[in-house]
């Protein structure tokens, strides 16, 4: 029996006919006759459709290699994948729009066309330019130059010049070229490209191109100050307190005119010590006053004490550590002699205000290194403690082997009454002072009264009186340029014997200078000049105005660019003009600017006939 269609046959399935032997003859004829019964119900019926054979009806779909025929899938308009290339013609002409195709070659040709034409390119700058890169980035070679960077690509965030006009900020180099041209200018100091202009500070002030640095702008460590307010940090506020307090004026100038004349003539020729007469500068002391609660001192009591430790006209110097340990302050204290000059800053406190007053060192008590006592002829003003006083002592300016001599001035009455004309004697031992720098020329309508404030007791804290002013001219200023010293000084003595003032003054002159003294040295009485008021530091020109008008002593300027002080007691003379006495200030700097008071002193006799006088008979 056949196998086919499920297997193929075999000798065994279709026996093979030897000799048409009739034993097997028959079973093959039969089983060929099965196989083709089988093979007729596989192929079926109609096998070769309309190709007239099986064989055509499958060379129509098939090739002789067994592929699909083309032309079987292209009458279908189908593409069976995959295609290999066996199954296309070698000239065969596909148009690409029957591919589809995402992008079309040509396009593509021209794409990696310019890929290679732009690779090459790059290559070409790696190969040139490219290899500059890391080496720039480290910074080793192929920097950039100044002129490369911009500043900013914003405008409005350019730099701007001290005029606030924007600087060349073309680039960095032009920028930085811009500043450097200017700070050297700056460093020269010398007004390069800009001697022309101004420079208005953050503050306000303007001053000229020119200079490096506004006062305003330079720091002042005021922290070792002893005298100008550690406020005063820059140049500028320095130079206006020392302007405004007349510190210069009134450590120099008082030192050397302030003691007066009728008390001492003065020597002809004064040598080094016109150069620095400071024996001892400035330094702290301890100012003894009886009566005043001092745990260190002697129990208070009510009449003055004559002890070299203790007393009332004891005055002991407190010099720093770092100058006591170096023997430089023993040094300086050796040369203190009798009769030289000891200038005490009673330093404002909330029991009295700033005071300044020169004594006459009458004896001294020195242990080196421990005790540094002065004696004073007269008597303290104040008690105070260490730190709250402070001393100089200067040599005299004067010859101590002359003794003064009793001054004497007209009083004169007033012509119209029958009162007989007389003279006022003033004692040698009178408060006094003497001006620098007299200038009748600068007397006029508004600078032309002379403003004396009376201390009784010679001690503010009992009270004093400012007394009515003075015409120093005679005429209220009246007629300018006519005024000399001997006028001036016959119109000051006038008006302080004139009724309803009598006034126990005398005005006298001294080569060509104008002093003030008190004719009486009874009760300590002392006297003070008065120039300003004092507000906030500074002397306040509307408050002078208003307390003294027309005041002889001017402090600010009009023209010139300085103050009228005609008799010269002001800043640009002796310096002898203060303001007056408070108890209390409206800041620490006013403070500062003490009430200078002018007292009698003791000891200072005359002669007549040989004979020793202290006071008139």
């Amino acid at each position: 029996m056949s196998n086919f269609p499920s297997d193929f046959d075999d000798d065994t399935t279709l026996p093979f006919v030897n000799d048409n032997l009739t034993e097997i003859g028959g079973e093959a004829i039969n089983a060929v006759r099965d196989a083709v019964f089988n093979i007729e119900n596989e192929i079926g019926l109609g096998a070769s459709g309309t190709a007239g054979s099986l064989a055509q009806r499958i060379g129509v779909a098939l090739l002789p290699s067994g592929a699909i025929n083309p032309s079987a899938i292209t009458s279908l308009g189908l593409v069976t994948l995959p295609i290999t290339n066996s199954q296309i013609e070698n000239n065969a002409n596909i148009p690409e729009s029957k591919l589809r195709l995402d992008y079309r070659t040509g396009d593509l040709f021209n794409y990696i066309r310019d890929n290679v034409t732009g690779i090459n390119t790059a290559l070409g700058w790696i190969s040139i330019s490219g290899i500059k890169l890391e080496p720039h980035i480290s910074g080793a070679i192929y920097r950039h130059d100044l002129t490369h960077i911009d500043v900013n690509s914003d405008p409005v965030k350019y730099l701007k010049n001290r005029y606030g006009t924007y600087r060349d900020n073309t680039d960095s180099y032009d920028l930085i070229n811009d500043m450097n041209t200017e700070l050297l200018a700056h460093q020269f100091a010398d007004g390069t490209d800009v001697t022309s202009n101004t420079i208005t500070t953050n503050s306000g002030a303007s001053y000229s191109a020119n200079y490096s640095h506004p006062a305003e702008s330079i720091f002042i460590n005021t922290s070792r100050f002893s005298v100008v307010p550690e406020t005063k940090n820059d140049l500028q506020l320095f130079a206006q307190y020392i302007d405004d307090s007349l510190i210069l004026y009134g450590s120099r100038f008082q030192n050397l005119y302030s003691n007066g004349v009728s008390r001492r003539s003065r020597s002809a020729k004064l040598g080094s010590q016109t150069v620095d007469p400071a024996i001892i500068p400035s330094t702290p002391v301890r100012v003894y006053l009886l009566g005043t609660y001092d745990p260190l001192a002697i129990v208070p009591g009510s009449s003055p004490v004559d002890d070299i430790d203790t007393g009332d006209d004891i005055i002991e110097f407190k010099p720093s550590t770092a100058v006591s340990t170096t023997f430089e302050f023993d040094t300086q204290f050796s040369l203190v002699k009798p009769g030289d000059i000891i200038r005490v800053n009673y330093t404002a406190t909330s029991e009295h205000g700033a005071i300044e007053v020169p004594y006459v060192v009458k004896e001294k008590k020195f242990v080196a290194g421990t005790t540094y006592i002065i004696r004073i002829f007269g008597k303290n003003m104040f008690y105070s403690s260490d730190g709250y006083a402070s001393a100089r002592i200067d040599k005299p300016l004067f010859n101590n082997n002359k003794f003064g001599v009793l001054a004497s001035a007209a009083a004169n009455h007033d012509m119209g009454t029958s009162i007989m004309p007389s003279l006022i004697v003033g004692n040698p031992r009178n408060a006094m002072a003497l001006g620098l720098g007299f200038n009748p020329d600068l007397l006029d309508s508004t600078h032309y009264l002379l403003y004396l404030a009376l201390y009784p007791t010679g001690f503010p804290q009992d009270g004093y009186i400012i007394l009515p002013p003075i015409d120093v001219t005679g005429n209220a200023g009246a007629t300018p340029g006519s005024y000399t010293l001997e006028s001036v000084i016959e119109a000051i003595n006038n008006q302080f014997r004139q009724p309803g003032y009598n006034y126990r003054f005398i005005a006298y002159s001294y080569q060509g200078e104008i002093g003030i003294m008190m004719s009486d040295s009874y009760n300590n009485a002392a006297f003070s000049i008065l120039n300003g008021i004092v507000i906030a530091g500074s002397y306040d020109q509307t408050a002078t105005e208003a307390a003294f008008p027309n005041n002889v002593i001017g402090l600010f300027a009009s023209s010139p660019l300085t103050a009228p002080d005609p008799l010269g007691f002001g800043g640009s003379g002796a310096a002898i003009a203060s303001p007056p006495y408070m108890t209390s200030y409206d800041a620490t700097e006013s403070a500062q600017i003490p009430t200078k008071i002018f007292v009698p002193v003791t000891r200072a006799n005359y002669y007549v006939n040989g004979a020793e006088k202290d006071k008139l008979t």
